[in-house]
């Protein structure tokens, strides 16, 4: 008879305290003094506080057009690195100067001779400085040069409209009614290229749209054809025709 008294068993199997040791020597190797999303914080820190010149800020550079000096570009280059900005993108600001006195576009304009001796100095003092300078590609937008003018076949075409407005049973027979907006100043030429018309019903108005019938019938009239001066009359319609026109408009800032 052993007068050993036998180990209390703990309760838990083999595989169970096997299982625990191991999670607490993987629990050993971890550091606990940070928590994680306090580690990455540390990691990219210095980045925030030291971008590359590539991702920091720019400025868009509002010009002049030619109306500007080199030495007072290359300093404001200068002030742009030492605040700590990536670069500037110059811009041409010429439509807000509608005094010929004070900028005169025949010799201070966009692509004039005074206009590459400012942008030469700032691309070159912003390579002294390591930084980025971009450039419009033209000086207004749409993208456009001042020999485009509004009736040219480059220049930018818009889609208008105008309406009519009948009584029932009636019909109409005139003038295109005027586009809803106007175009732009230098526009001579305007083409009519569809009429439609169509049964108002004033139960599906909203305060800024007009409702329409939903089960009216839509005729529609093309009246597609070449440019002129005028836009040609519109088909008699009875209901409400809306002529669709497409006037050139010239290039806007």
């Amino acid at each position: 008879m052993s007068n050993v008294t036998p180990a209390r068993s703990s309760g838990l199997p083999r595989r169970a305290l096997l299982g625990a040791a191991v999670a607490t020597a993987a629990a050993g190797a971890f550091d606990w003094g940070l928590p994680a999303v306090a580690r990455a914080s540390t990691a990219v820190g210095p980045l925030f506080a030291t971008p590359g010149r590539a991702v920091r800020p720019k400025f868009r550079w509002w010009w002049p057009d030619g109306l500007v000096r080199p030495d007072e570009i290359r300093r404001e280059i200068d002030q742009i690195a030492d605040a700590g900005f990536g670069g500037a993108e110059i811009a041409a600001v010429h439509h807000s100067v509608t005094d010929p006195s004070v900028l005169d576009t025949a010799r201070h304009g966009w692509g004039s001779a005074a206009w590459v001796a400012g942008v030469e100095a700032a691309l070159g003092q912003a390579a002294r400085r390591g930084l980025t300078v971009d450039l419009t590609i033209g000086p207004s937008w749409p993208a456009a040069v001042p020999g485009i003018t509004p009736d040219g076949e480059a220049a930018v075409k818009e889609l208008a409209y105008g309406t009519a407005t009948l009584t029932a049973g009636s019909a109409y027979s005139g003038p295109v009614p005027a586009p809803v907006y106007a175009a732009a100043s230098g526009v001579t030429r305007q083409q009519l290229l569809l009429v439609q018309a169509a049964r108002v019903n004033t139960a599906n108005s909203t305060r800024k749209e007009t409702g329409l019938d939903l089960d009216s019938p839509c005729p529609t009239s093309s009246t597609r054809g070449p440019e002129r001066p005028s836009a040609s009359p519109a088909t008699p319609r009875t209901a409400t025709p809306s002529p669709l026109a497409s006037p050139s408009s010239p290039p806007r800032p």
